[in-house]
């Protein structure tokens, strides 16, 4: 008998890449030349290896023996790339949105059109709710009171923009949780399934006057997460550039 045998294969060299805001690895591969960035060969596309020594998985070290150093600095370089921020409060006509009300798509969808810009493929998106306005100006809120974010409904919408990272000023996620049988939903969609990374709790008071002054709500977004090992985050100081 005669057998058609396929196989599929995630070896070191696979690449990570992103399909509509779905993470995958593979079956493109930078091989053994280039290879990956942690090489030092002009390797500039990130794979399986890069991403097991960013997360301490390699002894960069002891790769091949030792006889081969690998370059965990260069595997953990920050991020760089376009940021749309999304102001709900300045659609709406509120210094912020009322702590009971979810950010629905159709929220994403009417600042795009009133602002004239899009989110895409590997965008940042940063949505202001004026939550960290709120708090300035009333104190911190508990624990246990209600807190705006993106509806779990947002993740799909997430998902076919393509977008490689969002954040709000809030904790991304709604309180209360209005599910039952899930916690914190919006993460464990979008973190667990899509891969997707959050910035919480961001300050984005100075950026919205900076975008409103110039009427562009668009620009370069650049933040480099501290290399720490077995953590799930890190503090970050993102920069736009006009």
């Amino acid at each position: 008998p005669v057998y058609d045998i396929r196989t599929i294969g995630a070896g070191g060299g696979s690449i990570a890449w992103l399909d509509a805001g779905l993470l995958n690895v593979g079956p493109e591969s930078a091989g053994a030349e280039p290879g990956p960035i942690c090489y030092r060969r002009g390797g500039t596309l990130p794979t399986v290896t890069d991403a097991c020594l960013a997360l301490g998985y390699i002894d960069p070290g002891g790769f091949l023996g030792g006889s081969m150093p690998l370059d965990r600095e260069a595997a953990c370089e920050g991020i760089v790339t376009r940021g749309v921020l999304l102001d709900l409060p300045k659609l709406r006509g509120v210094d912020w949105l009322d702590p009971t009300e979810p950010v629905m798509p159709e929220d994403l969808e009417a600042a795009e059109e009133a602002q004239g810009v899009r989110v895409g493929e590997g965008d940042i998106l940063l949505t202001r709710t004026g939550n960290y306005r709120m708090r300035l100006d009333r104190g911190a809120s508990g624990p246990t009171e209600p807190m705006t974010a993106h509806q779990a409904a947002c993740a799909p919408w997430f998902k076919d923009r393509g977008i490689a990272m969002m954040g709000t000023d809030t904790s991304n996620d709604v309180r209360p949780n209005p599910y039952e049988t899930i916690g914190n939903p919006l993460h464990t969609i979008c973190l667990v399934s899509l891969g997707l990374w959050f910035i919480d709790n961001a300050n984005l008071e100075e950026l919205a006057v900076a975008c409103a002054e110039r009427n562009r709500y668009e620009f370069m977004l650049t933040l480099a997460p501290l290399r720490l090992r077995n953590v799930t985050g890190s503090p970050v100081n993102p920069i736009a550039l006009f």
